[in-house]
Formats: C-alpha cells, sequence, structure tokens
C-alpha cells in the first residue's frame, strides 16, 4: 500500500510540474498577460487531470512569482509592482554578479564566438519575443562555468519575473538600444578577464534596467 502511495505521488507530482512548465510558457510569452484569472476547472478539463493537480501546479508557479491566490477569486497570473521590480533587480544583482565572477576564468575562445554572434542577432532583433531569447542566451551563456546549480536556479527564476515583460513593452520601455550597447560593454570586460569590470559593469546594466522596468510600470 505505501508503495503504491509512493507511486501516486511521483505521478502527481509528474503531471503538475508538466502543467506549469505549460502554463510558465504561456505566461512569459504572452497568452497569458497579468491580471488574467486561470479557472482551475476548465484548466483540469483541458489538461485532463483533476483540479488537486492544477492547484499544485500553480503551486509551483505562485513559488515563483508567476501566479498568485486571490481571496475568492481563485489564482491569477500575478502583476508585478514597480517596487517589486526595483526588489527583484537588486536580488539579480547580487546573484548574477557571483555567477558571473565563478564563470569568466572558465570562458573561452569559442566562448566569446558564440556570445558575439548572439549580440550580433540581438543588435538587429525586432521581435519582442526572440530578443528576449537572445537577451536570456547572452546571460546564461556568461554564466555558464558557474557550477552552484542553486544559485542558477535563483537566477532563472528572478529572470522570469520580469523577462515577461519584455515580452510585451519592449518597444514601450526604450531598453533594446541601451542593453544591446551595455552587452557589448560587459563582453569586452570579460574578454580581458576583468572580472570587478565585468562585475561593476553587470551591476550597473541591472540597476538601470530596473529603474526603466520600475519607472515603465508606475505609469
Amino acid at each position: 500500500m505505501k508503495n503504491n502511495i509512493r507511486l501516486d505521488e511521483c505521478i502527481k507530482k509528474s503531471l503538475s510540474e508538466s502543467i506549469s512548465d505549460s502554463l510558465r510558457s504561456a505566461i512569459m510569452t504572452g497568452g497569458l498577460t497579468e491580471g488574467t484569472q486561470i479557472k482551475q476547472d476548465h484548466m483540469a478539463q483541458q489538461f485532463n487531470v483533476s483540479i488537486s493537480v492544477i492547484r499544485e501546479a500553480l503551486k509551483i508557479l505562485e513559488g515563483e512569482g508567476l501566479v498568485e491566490f486571490l481571496p475568492n477569486h481563485g489564482a491569477a497570473v500575478a502583476k508585478l509592482s514597480s517596487e517589486e521590480a526595483l526588489d527583484i533587480f537588486a536580488i539579480r544583482v547580487l546573484l548574477e554578479t557571483e555567477a558571473l565572477a565563478l564563470s569568466i576564468p572558465k570562458l573561452t575562445a569559442e566562448d566569446y564566438q558564440q556570445l558575439e554572434a548572439v549580440l550580433a542577432e540581438e543588435g538587429t532583433c525586432t521581435e519582442p519575443q526572440r530578443y528576449n531569447e537572445l537577451n536570456s542566451l547572452f546571460h546564461e551563456h556568461l554564466y555558464k562555468y558557474c557550477t552552484n546549480k542553486r544559485l542558477n536556479d535563483l537566477i532563472r527564476l528572478q529572470h522570469n519575473n520580469v523577462g515577461r515583460y519584455l515580452v510585451f513593452y519592449l518597444d514601450k520601455m526604450a531598453f533594446k538600444d541601451q542593453s544591446h550597447k551595455e552587452h557589448l560593454q560587459l563582453l569586452e570586460a570579460c574578454k580581458t578577464k576583468d572580472i570587478t569590470k565585468a562585475k561593476k559593469l553587470l551591476k550597473q546594466h541591472m540597476q538601470k534596467a530596473g529603474k526603466q522596468l520600475a519607472a515603465f510600470l508606475q505609469k
């Protein structure tokens, strides 16, 4: 009996994680926008699972800051306030400067070629969703030799909370050109293995982005 219970829990966990992946993708690409109510009974029918599995999936996303449970209104895609945006970028500064410092010594000539290719496409990209992907690729590749899995997971969670806004509001935020220029400067510092300068540039880059997003959300 105990083995059957454990098996059921594993299956349930697998289903809830798979559904949370689908919902996360919908949130990140604009299929589900902020404030959208998520009807759990409808989702249960759509995925052909119980409501408890849907609720578990939503709890995963709540832990990531992408979904919130509202009193008497069920679940909805979380909205981000300007204060929360500043808090997230402050956390990102701490996490990502550390990941960058751990990774820089191991970055190779081949890595730099790949990073240059990402930035070359980023410089001419006009499609917000693809730009967000390139932005993520650039940062992830810079940190690729950071072997601290927990640190990498935390970085990914924080990025998801603000990255979705680039998809929707990139053009309105006047963010793209400045960000691209700062990426180029950061890459040059990494090439010279100047960890102190690279960390300083990344910190400034994050702080500017946080202030821009916060100002946009205030409007």
